[in-house]
């Protein structure tokens, strides 16, 4: 069943409801990326409803940015916040007892201020990018040219979102995350991430970072939201990670970080205080350390994911396809290849991604 709540006049956001067969079934809260609405990621909510998840999605306004006026940012997380927490509230009431999330890009960054004291119910999730929200604004050109034209700098909006970019967590004792990322993000690249980790850390959480062997952000953000159940596995406390075949974790199986997770590598590269995978380091000198516990081989080689917009790769580049999916007509879709190295069930089809022009161009 889907409930679709539209948009408050005001708020900025507008949310579906995707139920699991059981009402029991943890839900996810799932936040899209900038300027990407719920209908082009059915795609990825349907595997989480697949793996077992109840889904409470969310989309976001392009006047976040596009307005040029940061104060829309402050007020769109709190709005959020406040609906998330009533969410939360009315589904415990239906009998669902544990609760997660998964955001890609702004929707990762709302999270980033949502976790601990704000909203304590989510005990574990998933940052699918993640980094300096002013930094990753000011590389959209189109987001920047705005605010350039209202008298905007780059510092000014840094000093204007700091509060936002090191919130107070609180206690984060007992939760676990894991940021998704690729050196290659030009947005957000996984670089970036490195300084965010610790004040997680010395608030109590496990936090871990899974690159993705992706080219650019668009491909960061569908290679970790393909992965999607197998990393939500990673950090749910006491689940299975997915064997051969499968998309998610089911009760009684390893806990995370056991032996259903790769191999732990002792070889492993460590750029910009981030560990990576020695195997995608070749050209990448040391500089940094990190602990080892904390870092988590790739699970799957997205070294082939490639996309239309130009975005080259090392796999064969194709064009835009026509999902036969759709039943409103032709509509310009994103092929997305994924190496075969991943589940038997992900090599019969290709990912199907439709893709707005917006994210095609200006996703964040």
């Amino acid at each position: 069943m889907i409930r679709r709540f539209p948009i408050p006049g005001t708020d900025g956001f507008r949310s579906e409801e995707f139920r699991a067969a059981s009402r029991a079934s943890p839900a996810i809260i799932f936040i899209c990326p900038y300027g990407t609405s719920i209908s082009t990621l059915r795609w990825a909510i349907r595997r989480l409803r697949r793996a077992g998840y109840h889904v409470m999605a969310y989309e976001t306004t392009t006047a976040v940015f596009m307005a040029a006026d940061p104060a829309i940012l402050r007020d769109l997380i709190s709005a959020m916040r406040k609906d998330i927490e009533s969410q939360i509230s009315r589904l415990r009431s239906e009998g669902v007892t544990e609760f997660g999330f998964f955001g890609s890009s702004l929707g990762s960054f709302i999270f980033y201020n949502c976790i601990g004291g704000a909203l304590p119910a989510l005990r574990w999730g998933v940052f699918n990018t993640g980094g300096d929200i002013a930094q990753g604004m000011w590389r959209l050109d189109g987001a920047r040219r705005q605010h350039v034209l209202r008298g905007w700098s780059l510092p000014r909006l840094e000093a204007e979102w700091a509060d936002l970019q090191w919130p107070q967590f609180g206690r984060l004792d007992g939760c676990q995350f894991v940021f998704v990322s690729s050196r290659r993000d030009t947005i957000a690249p996984l670089d970036d991430i490195a300084p965010y980790l610790e004040p997680m850390r010395q608030a109590g959480a496990q936090v871990s970072v899974l690159e993705v062997r992706a080219i650019g952000h668009l491909t960061t953000i569908v290679a970790g939201l393909w992965q999607a159940p197998r990393t939500i596995a990673m950090v749910r406390p006491g689940r299975a990670l997915a064997g051969p075949g499968e998309e998610g974790g089911q009760p009684g199986g390893d806990r995370a970080g056991g032996r259903g997770l790769p191999p732990q590598r002792g070889d492993q590269g460590r750029v910009g205080g981030v560990a990576h995978v020695g195997a995608l380091d070749e050209h990448l000198g040391n500089g940094g350390q990190v602990d080892a516990g904390q870092v988590v081989a790739g699970l799957d080689t997205v070294g082939s994911v490639v996309a239309a917009e130009r975005l080259p790769g090392p796999a064969e580049e194709c064009g835009p396809q026509v999902g036969a999916e759709d039943a409103g007509g032709p509509t310009p879709v994103l092929l997305v290849r994924v190496s075969a190295t991943v589940a038997p069930s992900a090599r019969r089809s290709a990912v199907r991604y439709t893709a707005t022009s917006q994210l095609n161009r200006a996703s964040v």
